[in-house]
């Protein structure tokens, strides 16, 4: 009976250990030494581009976006930068109006009821005319080269994405913006990882990324993470993706909690929209897309649930006269550990794996709010963004 009991936890446990151990070192294995061979390519015409962002509320940082995207190294007369400002009550408008007087490539399209970050997008893309789009957020700001950077992958005409690496930058010292940001150093890993082995990503930040507008859908209104619909429906119909690292943008991260919990709440509702949506993905017969997408996202989606069936059952097994103290408290015990790493850095001291352990239990919490809110039901992308500093 016990032999049966651990298979059963062996099962319910494993996507975690695959997606967070075995997944990362089987890419550092087979892309380390294929890297190095990648020659170079350099840009050698400059296409026009249209930069797509939406905004709302967004005075504190609009205008830093806007130098950001002008001041960069590539051509200003071919840049045009769209924003979308989804009926902003604060002074957003009245910035981006003042500096196209100082820059004729950036245009301002009002909308004037809410409309939802979706809407926004799909708007402005029926407005775009040329055959690059770059995809951005009002609070991720470009370094010169950033621009430059994302263009030379598209001369292979099979390319229809390149994404940019976001730099997450801390505005303090609070632990959940230190270990967030050693959490993103892993994720640019894995994608630079599946862009060498495979010429794929899973998938692209909505902050910084190029795509073909040949290859733009539509987004469905009440889908939120746009950025990763993209991602999908590109691989769905067999273009490349790649990951170009020097390509690098930044924004801020914020400190805060509460908003950096609710954020990954948002993300998580969106993840399971788009995994019922392309859940063809897992049996295609492209290489590594199956396997990269299951061991990337999906068996990272699913932990949550897992550990709950199993930490129920726990439970009940104790109840039913099967108690086993080791499954038992192997199962319970994570579920103490933000406890123990608060009282911890309330007492002045840090420890990196508590650090590291408390995060994952966190952002596993909001995946299953995120579940929740998939199951409910999702009627509308209208957002209520993390708030600026």
């Amino acid at each position: 009976m016990y032999g049966v009991i651990y298979l059963i936890y062996f099962i319910l446990l494993y996507p975690f250990f695959h997606s967070y151990l075995l997944y990362p070192f089987f890419l550092y294995l087979f892309s380390f030494r294929r890297g190095k061979s990648k020659p170079e390519v350099r840009i050698s015409d400059y296409p026009e581009l249209t930069i797509i962002c939406a905004a709302f509320n967004e005075e504190k940082v609009i205008a830093q976006k806007i130098h950001s995207t002008f001041l960069s190294d590539y051509p200003k007369e071919k840049l045009r930068l769209l924003i979308g400002t989804d009926a902003c009550t604060d002074h957003t408008v009245q910035i981006i109006t003042e500096l196209a007087k100082q820059y004729p490539g950036l245009q301002c399209i009002e909308f004037s009821d809410r409309t939802g970050k979706i809407g926004v997008l799909n708007a402005l893309y029926r407005q775009a005319k040329t055959e690059i789009l770059v995809m951005t957020d009002a609070n991720v700001f470009f370094n010169p080269q950033t621009l430059t950077e994302l263009l030379p992958p598209f001369d292979d005409k099979l390319v229809n994405m390149v994404c940019g690496k976001i730099s997450k930058r801390p505005l303090d010292t609070l632990s959940v913006t230190q270990t967030e940001l050693k959490y993103m150093n892993f994720e640019n890993f894995l994608k630079q990882a599946e862009s060498t082995l495979w010429e794929l990503v899973f998938g692209a930040e909505g902050g910084c990324y190029a795509i073909r507008s040949s290859s733009f859908r539509e987004i469905p209104v009440h889908f939120i993470a746009d950025d990763f619909f993209l991602t999908c429906e590109v691989l769905k119909t067999g273009g490349k993706i790649i990951y170009a690292s020097k390509a690098q943008a930044f924004e801020d991260l914020s400190g805060t909690v509460r908003s950096e919990f609710m954020r990954k709440v948002r993300i998580g509702t969106g993840n399971f929209q788009n995994l019922f949506r392309f859940k063809a993905l897992m049996v295609s017969r492209r290489r590594g897309l199956a396997f990269a997408f299951v061991s990337h996202k999906v068996f990272r989606w699913i932990t949550p649930l897992l550990y709950s069936i199993g930490l129920v059952g726990a439970f009940l097994l104790g109840i039913w006269g099967y108690a086993n103290p080791f499954l038992f408290w192997g199962m319970v015990a994570p579920c103490f550990i933000p406890f123990l790493n608060f009282i911890i850095e309330k007492l002045g001291w840090k420890n990196k794996f508590l650090g590291a352990v408390n995060h994952l239990f966190w952002m596993n919490i909001a995946l299953i709010f995120g579940f929740m809110n998939y199951l409910r039901g999702v009627k509308s992308s209208v957002w209520s963004r993390t708030e600026r500093q």
